[in-house]
């Protein structure tokens, strides 16, 4: 495929495995590619896994919806043994750095999934949730993630040393990781990575996507403005 995986929060989040299903690669490998570092993104966050394979480890992107609701991709917590823990750094847009905040428990449609973390952020900055598909085609959509710094499936990369983020095209309906409607989007200034999964997609001052699957020049962003996957984030995490 080209899971995402851990947007990673810049060039909509390079982090997860953006890679196809088939050939999934790990989510905590990459980061945007091309694209540009990001300088203001106070709701972003940085997904880790405590347990499982690569424990502690920084493997996709998020996004602070409420003071304790982070929102991700579901593949970003059942990836290879990801295990049962997790938690989230917030705060600062380098990575490995921010306020960590352990994750008390999460739920998932399609490829979205929403995390309740055990102590809410103070003063949080928050990230508004789109509440419509954006219309298409669009040529302004942002990602944002901490994923590599090259095309997803791409060996010997590192991960980005802060978020980053670049602009797309929505140009086609799609579908997520899991199944469920996405945006389908086309390379701009950059496009999204492993490790940027999870990430964020913007339109119009709100989320309206969450990194899930990407190949070199496309990618699939979950799309949570659709009314079902709407309806469920409003009912869950009241927002």
């Amino acid at each position: 495929m080209r899971r995402v995986m851990t947007l990673t929060l810049a060039a909509a989040v390079a982090a997860t495995a953006f890679v196809a299903p088939a050939a999934a690669a790990d989510p905590g490998q990459s980061r945007i590619d091309k694209g540009k570092f990001s300088t203001d993104a106070p709701w972003g966050a940085q997904f880790i896994r405590v347990d499982g394979s690569r424990p502690n480890a920084i493997v996709c992107s998020a996004s602070v919806i409420a003071p304790d609701w982070i929102l991700t991709a579901d593949h970003c917590l059942t990836y290879q043994n990801t295990g049962r823990k997790f938690a989230v750094l917030v705060g600062s847009l380098k990575r490995g750095e921010g306020t960590r905040y352990e994750v008390a428990s999460h739920m998932s449609k399609y490829d979205v999934t929403l995390m309740k973390l055990a102590t809410p952020i103070p003063e949080a900055a928050v990230a508004p949730v789109a509440d419509a598909v954006p219309a298409m085609p669009s040529a302004d959509i942002e990602i944002y993630g901490w994923g590599l710094e090259c095309p997803a499936q791409t060996n010997g990369c590192k991960p980005a040393p802060a978020l980053k983020q670049a602009t797309l095209t929505y140009n086609r309906k799609a579908r997520d990781h899991k199944g469920g409607p996405a945006l389908g989007l086309q390379r701009g200034t950059g496009n999204a990575s492993n490790g940027d999964s999870g990430g964020p997609a913007w339109a119009g001052g709100k989320i309206v996507g969450v990194a899930s699957t990407a190949v070199r020049d496309t990618a699939e962003y979950s799309s949570v403005g659709e009314p079902e996957i709407r309806r469920w984030i409003r009912d869950n995490a009241g927002v």
